[in-house]
């Protein structure tokens, strides 16, 4: 991916540090001089993240570097066992971005931000350097794979199919209710898992290129094992691992990798975390246990899961004031909530929130539902790893009254049919 070189980047003068926030461990963090460019995107800053680990988005903990004349320079505060991101706003706000992947391991690394090509570490040595290889390597060697992929996904004229779009003009119509237009979004959602949405086109495309990913995990697994460990090849390792999972293909196999060559390197690395928050997604299956926890409710005080719900039915759901489809989601549970909370089904959210609670706390006197709310703020974010989630992402879980996760992700229709069975029962647990 890496097919291009600049010899010199002007010169920059260094941006005072207001980012004092952003050390995280003054122990082992060093200043290192980041410094680049960005092209065609009129960024006014960038930012730098936990590469796996902070979701910059949605408000977590980044250290921004202001933009000028399309350069930008800052001295950070970074750890040479971590793996980090720039990330450049696409849009204004960053409510979409792209980053490149860089390591801290040198005094100064230097960076080029294409937004309409590719991205690149400048350092002709180090950690930064063996991850460019590895890209330049795959490229090499699927140059023409990605080309004929690429012409056939320009070729295609109608990517969603005609059911999909339907919905998405009704959704648009402001007359319709709120309600049935979040049913929609639910809808459309089930239509992407099961590749409905698509058209025969897409969807052939789509099969193609998921042939090539897997394509490109075996070349990966070949090019770690012809390879000593190091830094660089652990991110290439979690990569390839988060898409073993996304593609189902050998997981297993990867998992093995990690364990065998890496679970007991760079220790301190918060890679480690991210591969965890991938293995707990696999270990959080339908038939097994919940995993316990204790968070503060909204007035503050610590409760605990298993005494929230025990010998209840109870549905679990991972969301945050940022994230709209989380809300459209607890929209469709409420008049279930509302029917059956006396039957023994019960609600139990657990709120992602960043810095500040306010935004949280308004939206509850707003909303006046009575199940229980949770607050997770940066200190308690290591349960969504435990739930395997990402951290960009809310998640459901239906529990039994013996605490066995029953449904991931379950759909209105699976949770009614449970509150309609209850209805049914003769046994009412309060």
């Amino acid at each position: 991916m890496f097919l291009a070189s600049v010899a010199a980047l002007p010169a920059i003068v260094s941006c005072v540090n207001t980012n004092a926030e952003w050390v995280e461990d003054p122990a082992n963090d060093k200043l290192v001089h980041v410094c680049g460019r960005i092209e065609n995107t009129p960024a006014s800053n960038v930012r730098i993240g936990l590469h796996g680990v902070t979701d910059i988005v949605h408000g977590g903990a980044s250290f921004t570097i202001p933009v000028k004349d399309g350069s930008f320079a800052a001295d950070v505060p970074l750890n040479s066992a971590n793996v980090y991101e720039l990330d450049v706003p696409l849009e204004r706000h960053y409510s979409a971005c792209r980053f490149a992947i860089f390591f801290a391991d040198r005094d100064t690394v230097r960076l080029l931000f294409d937004a309409d090509g590719h991205n690149y570490t400048l350092d002709t040595d180090g950690e930064n350097q063996a991850y460019q290889q590895y890209r330049n390597a795959c490229t090499e060697r699927f140059a023409s794979e990605n080309t004929a992929l690429s012409e056939e996904y320009a070729s295609i004229g109608q990517h969603w199919s005609d059911a999909y779009q339907q919905l998405t003009r009704q959704i648009q119509d402001r007359h319709i209710a709120v309600s049935a237009r979040d049913t929609m979004k639910l809808i459309q959602d089930r239509m992407c898992a099961d590749s409905s949405a698509y058209t025969p086109a897409y969807r052939a495309y789509l099969a193609k290129r998921n042939r090539l990913g897997k394509a490109g995990l075996d070349f990966t697994r070949d090019y770690l094992e012809r390879r000593k460990p190091s830094l660089a090849l652990f991110e290439v390792l979690f990569e390839s691992l988060q898409q073993a999972s996304d593609l189902d293909y050998d997981y297993p196999g990867w998992a093995l990798v990690y364990d065998r060559e890496y679970s007991n390197k760079f220790a301190g690395s918060r890679l480690h975390q991210a591969v965890e928050s991938i293995r707990n997604a696999h270990r959080i299956q339908e038939g097994t246990p919940f995993i316990d926890f204790t968070l503060p409710d909204k007035d503050g005080v610590p409760q605990t899961l298993s005494t929230l719900i025990e010998g209840k039915y109870a549905l679990l759901q991972f969301w945050a004031t940022w994230c709209s489809p989380c809300i459209t989601k607890r929209e469709t549970v409420r008049p279930l909530y509302e029917q059956y909370k006396d039957r023994g089904f019960t609600v139990v959210e657990v709120a992602r929130e960043f810095k500040s609670d306010s935004a949280w706390r308004d939206f509850l006197k707003k909303d006046g539902t009575d199940w229980t709310d949770l607050l997770a703020m940066e200190e308690n974010h290591s349960v969504w790893i435990e739930y395997g989630l990402g951290p960009a992402s809310g998640g459901l879980f239906l529990i039994d009254p013996e605490g066995t996760i029953i449904k991931i992700d379950p759909s209105k229709e699976d949770i009614q049919a449970l509150c309609e069975s209850l209805a049914g029962s003769h046994t009412v647990t309060k």
